[in-house]
């Protein structure tokens, strides 16, 4: 009887440590899955919520952040409301443009950018400096290791190798545990995961 029990938990600590090695095996792959679920839920537009900055060169009082409102028009003091929801920002860049040629200025130099957008957002909870919400840049991707630097780094007690990134998809939660502190140090490679606006990000304390 004693040697049953022993071989059986041999057997059993085979199988364990099969399980672990394909579990590790397949961590990079994984990842790139994640990356690929919900990549299309990335809205390269301006949208109701988002705020704008518009500059118009030598015209600081035709200059500002604007918001774009529920109906998706943004107020602005002189062209009273434009249309932008729907728009990328080069094509709204654009529009500005040509409605202050069309009465107001002569080849008017016009820049538009994205300066808020609650919609695109990611959060990052936990032990970094900064915990809070990281704006997500509208039509450029955004990456792990970025978005912890834009939260300050990590805490003297992050447990850097425990990071791990929640999504939703149709529902449902998925979560990736990423070894950052490998990725840091050059260990391991490809855990610099695109992020998606709506993930969130938590950084662990280290155990002692």
């Amino acid at each position: 009887m004693p040697l049953y029990t022993k071989t059986a938990d041999v057997h059993m600590r085979l199988l364990l440590t099969a399980i672990l090695l394909v579990t590790i095996s397949g961590c990079a792959t994984s990842i790139r899955q994640f990356e690929e679920l919900g990549e299309n839920s990335i809205v390269p537009f301006l949208q109701p919520g988002d705020s704008v900055q518009i500059d118009v060169f030598r015209e600081p009082e035709l200059s500002g952040t604007f918001k774009i409102q529920n109906d998706g028009n943004l107020r602005h003091p002189l062209l009273t409301q434009l249309q932008l929801s729907g728009l990328t920002p080069e094509d709204a860049e654009g529009v500005v443009r040509e409605r202050l040629g069309e009465k107001y200025l002569i080849n008017p130099r016009v820049s538009l950018r994205v300066a808020d957008s609650p919609s695109r957002q990611v959060l990052i909870i936990g032990e970094v400096r900064k915990s809070g919400a990281v704006a997500y840049p509208l039509g450029e991707p955004l990456f792990l290791l970025e978005a912890i630097a834009l939260a300050g780094g990590f805490t003297d007690k992050a447990s850097p190798n425990r990071v791990r990134v929640v999504r939703v998809v149709d529902g449902r939660s998925i979560q990736i545990r990423v070894h950052v502190g490998d990725v840091l140090s050059g260990k391991e490679s490809g855990g610099n995961v695109r992020l998606l606006p709506g993930d969130v990000i938590t950084v662990p304390e280290i155990w002692f």
